[in-house]
């Protein structure tokens, strides 16, 4: 498979891609050398900073879906 940001995305927007790190996706994708895996990088961070792609707090990439819902949940001991 060819590295482009296209190929990344299709990826990553497929039904049978689940939310794996960086590591995950090159060796799902059969890069192994680094220099493949630092483009790999530099893509996916254009995707993150794009918005077409979510890096969560445990370093996972995501498609962003329509079910979910980003933001910070705060509790107080009180309760309220």
């Amino acid at each position: 498979m060819k590295l482009s940001m296209k190929a990344i995305r299709e990826f990553i927007t497929s039904p049978e891609y689940t939310p794996t790190t960086l590591r995950g996706i090159a060796v799902k994708l059969g890069f192994s050398d680094k220099e493949s895996r630092g483009l790999l990088k530099k893509y996916l961070m254009e995707l993150v900073n794009s918005g077409e792609v979510i890096r969560d707090s445990k370093g996972r990439y995501i498609s962003p879906g329509e079910k979910m819902v980003v933001g910070k949940i705060e509790f107080a001991r009180r309760g309220m």
